[in-house]
């Protein structure tokens, strides 16, 4: 086994070196002409056979080239969105001279966005027919240069004419194909070309729109109005907040009309619907049929989200996977599907909500609803002021009632969730503040971010909440599914497992959460393109140039690589190769050769996105040999002893040892050094060097099987046969014993002052104590019932003098 392991780990490299030297080569070939197949005529002896086989071929790429109804459809497509976009262009010049606000800009760009997505799916379906066409068309434009060399040599050769016309027959029948897919590959050309205009024409009015929406008239601090105390409120000159700004169409026929578009994804949103139903259940029946029985209050929590909340919790993916399937959706739509989500989030979220704050969640709806409805509203500057000032009020009134008084609600145990939003409420209601102030001084612009920020980020935090919960339930569910039905699993480690894998969905969440809310506030992009400009800015000190993006690369890979390096740790050490029946300490061996792999990969990578020329080492690479070999002589050697613990397996974690006077069991072997827990409690952590140079007993290593054997003594008159049988009997009564080999009692001498004897028995090493005391105690009152003396060692005393008294 050593040797087949030794043997993968050379093939491994091996292929990679290959791989390597593959790539260099690939990197600086140069195509060789004389590899291109050349055309042939083809036999005579084979030409009725070919030609009959050439018609078979025909007809497959006959039946292969026709477009399909998805394909078929895209011209029908284009000519209707050519119209919608050319009437949207003309709309959205009137609407850019309505002062609209900024998320009215930002609504609108989502739907040229939504445009921009369905040109990309039909060039998609264009591009991926043209190139069909295109192998299609090579490989007739090749058979058409056989078929003429084969009627040239047919003709030379004086074949007969029933021949000549069975080639020229398959000859045109292969220019009439050819000819046919020429046809259909220049209008599909045409088709996508028109395609990519109709694109470019979206993507320009994207790039104005952003280019408005980056205006100074958007920025926080511009103000768009008067105060409110000089605004004439009755003035009916007072111009609309995008009055006549008709591009926005709230109508079902753009909902209808999209549906229609994507019916492809229509049929994958269902397909994914099935998929994730019959994870529910199984996931349900899981628990159901397996106890689940861990205490940690986050894996009860997920196990319940799936056993007593799958209805909700199956109704709240559907609307979650809609939103995620069908992203470039009217903006109607995606605000409808949105709400209900909040809505079928409330019975997923609100078991887990202290009961002072559950009613805060028929609350966030409503918040929601009056953000969103002054996109589809058209007021007059005045009358939309007054309804953000109404709005403002509605954030402090609600926020005041939830968490008055402060100092109290901040002290209660509500869990580190609970906790976290009760501390950003004073946040909160200072942003209300300033949106009040703001809107009264007539900077509305930084009145609509500070409202998003507090209505959104509730709205968020619900969602994102569920979807916490819900991944959590399935993660748990499908762990807890894998190692039930494992007949090896350990418990330790299928908790380490399901904690480690809730703390993963815990971060990656709260990552999505913080991204979706930027791209909610309108700010993602702004601070994306400055976090990019500034972590890609050369610096330099001394004469190393970096920058901050490749530092983080750096940082990034390694810890993810150690992330998985522990995870793959904790998995194989859960029992997930025991599947293979691979010899004990295999897995461990495995295990370590993945993370090593996994570190060196990852450091080798992480270096050359730091942009460091590994081939600058080799200087270094010499001096810190020459290092090792004088100065870390000791740590280079405790670490290939390590490596040949693992591989040749003289020991394994688990097993019994005597080392330099130390008893134990081996806890962990590890890279420099191992630990041994004796039974006294203590961890002893021994170099691994003396674990190979030393003599070492391994009282475990190929089974657990030890020989006790114990002396006994009788007096001078007793029957040997007599305590033969005895201790015999007694060895064979006790529960500990093997039966094979069976007890062996001997009588090896006649002793100074007794018959002895010795007993010998097999038991387990792990109770070679308790079974030695079982015996021995039946051994003694065995013998004191048989009348069988113990004797032991008596001395005559003779004083030949004794001091005179006087001398005393």
């Amino acid at each position: 086994m050593r040797r087949t392991i030794l043997m993968w780990i050379v093939l491994t490299v091996a292929i990679l070196l290959s791989a390597k030297g593959t790539s260099q080569t690939n990197n600086n070939e140069v195509t060789d002409s004389t590899n291109v197949e050349e055309p042939v005529a083809i036999e005579s002896t084979e030409i009725v056979e070919e030609a009959e086989n050439e018609r078979e071929r025909l007809n497959i790429i006959q039946q292969s080239i026709q477009p399909k109804a998805s394909v078929l459809e895209v011209d029908s497509l284009y000519k209707a969105q050519k119209v919608l976009v050319d009437d949207e262009t003309r709309q959205a010049r009137i609407f850019l001279k309505s002062n609209p606000n900024k998320q009215k800009v930002t609504n609108i760009i989502r739907e040229w966005r939504g445009y921009s997505n369905q040109v990309d799916s039909w060039q998609g379906r264009v591009k991926s027919y043209v190139e069909d066409l295109d192998v299609h068309l090579k490989t007739l434009k090749f058979q058409e240069k056989v078929w003429d060399l084969t009627l040239k040599k047919a003709q030379e050769d004086d074949l007969p004419s029933e021949v000549i016309q069975s080639i020229t027959t398959t000859r045109r029948d292969v220019l009439d194909l050819k000819q046919q897919i020429e046809k259909n590959y220049d209008d599909f050309l045409v088709q996508e070309a028109a395609l990519n205009e109709l694109k470019i024409e979206i993507k320009e009015n994207i790039e104005v729109l952003d280019e408005f929406k980056r205006s100074e008239v958007y920025h926080f601090f511009y103000r768009r109005h008067p105060p409110l105390w000089s605004t004439k409120f009755f003035d009916k000159s007072d111009d609309n907040e995008g009055k006549g700004a008709l591009s926005l169409d709230v109508s079902g026929q753009s909902i209808r009309d999209y549906f229609r578009k994507s019916d492809s994804l229509i049929d994958l949103f269902v397909l994914s619907i099935i998929l994730l139903s019959l994870l529910m259940w199984y996931l349900r029946r899981s628990f159901l049929k397996y106890s689940f029985d861990e205490e940690n209050g986050d894996l009860q929590r997920a196990k319940e989200v799936i056993l007593k909340r799958a209805g909700p919790s199956l109704i709240f993916i559907i609307f979650i996977n809609a939103l995620f399937f069908f992203s470039g959706m009217p903006t109607l739509l995606n605000n409808i599907l949105i709400f209900v989500a909040i809505i079928v989030a409330i019975p997923v979220v609100q078991p887990y909500l202290y009961k002072r704050f559950k009613s805060i969640l028929f609350v966030i709806p409503v918040f929601y609803v009056l953000d969103h409805i002054k996109t589809y509203i058209w007021f007059t500057s005045s009358s939309y002021r007054i309804y953000l000032l109404f709005e403002a009020v509605m954030v402090m009134v609600v926020i005041y009632y939830y968490v008055h008084p402060y100092i109290q609600t901040r002290k209660m145990k509500i869990g580190y969730f609970g906790n976290a939003i009760i501390k950003s409420t004073p946040l909160l209601f200072i942003l209300a503040i300033v949106s009040i102030v703001s809107n009264l001084l007539g900077f509305t612009n930084l009145t609509d971010i500070t409202l998003k920020i507090c209505t959104e980020s509730a709205v968020l935090t619900v969602l994102f909440y569920a979807v916490m919960n819900l991944a959590a339930g399935i993660v748990t569910g499908i762990l807890h599914a894998y190692f039930t039905n494992k007949s090896f699993f350990e418990p330790r480690y299928k908790l380490e497992v399901e904690l480690k894998a809730l703390m993963i969905v815990r971060y990656t969440v709260l990552l999505i959460w913080f991204i979706y809310f930027l791209g909610t506030i309108d700010q993602l992009k702004p601070i994306s393109e400055w976090l990019m400009t500034w972590m890609n800015e050369q610096r330099t000190i001394g004469t190393t140039t970096f920058t901050y993006g490749a530092v983080f690369l750096f940082l990034t890979i390694l810890t993810l690589s150690f992330i998985i390096t522990s995870f793959i740790s904790i998995v194989i050490e859960a029992g997930a190769l025991k599947v293979l029946r691979l010899p004990k300490g295999v897995p461990a061996a495995i295990s370590l050769v993945i993370r090593y792999l996994i570190i060196a990969f990852g450091f080798i990578i992480a270096l050359s996105a730091l942009g460091v020329n590994l081939s600058q080492f080799n200087l270094m690479a010499g001096a810190l040999g020459l290092g090792i070999g004088f100065g870390l002589q000791n740590i280079v050697s405790n670490f290939i002893s390590g490596l040949i613990l693992v591989f040749e397996r003289p020991i394994l974690t688990g097993d019994t040892v005597e080392v330099n006077n130390l008893l134990g069991t081996v806890h962990r072997i590890g890279v420099r050094s191992s630990n041994i827990r004796t039974f006294d409690g203590a961890e002893v952590v021994v170099p691994n060097n003396s674990l190979i140079t030393n003599d070492l007993i391994n009282w475990t290593l190929s089974d657990n099987v030890k020989r006790l054997a114990l002396s006994i003594g009788t007096a001078y008159g007793s029957d040997p046969n007599k305590v033969l049988e005895i201790l015999t009997a007694e060895a064979e009564k006790c529960e500990y014993t093997l039966e094979d080999p069976k007890p062996r009692a001997l009588f090896i001498e006649f002793g100074e002052s007794s018959l002895n004897f010795v007993l010998h028995f097999w038991v387990p090493y792990e109770i070679n104590l308790e079974a030695k005391s079982t015996v021995m105690i039946g051994i003694y009152n065995a013998l004191k019932e048989a009348g069988i003396e113990i004797p032991f060692p008596q001395r005559d005393v003779h004083i030949k003098e004794l001091p005179d008294k006087a001398e005393e």
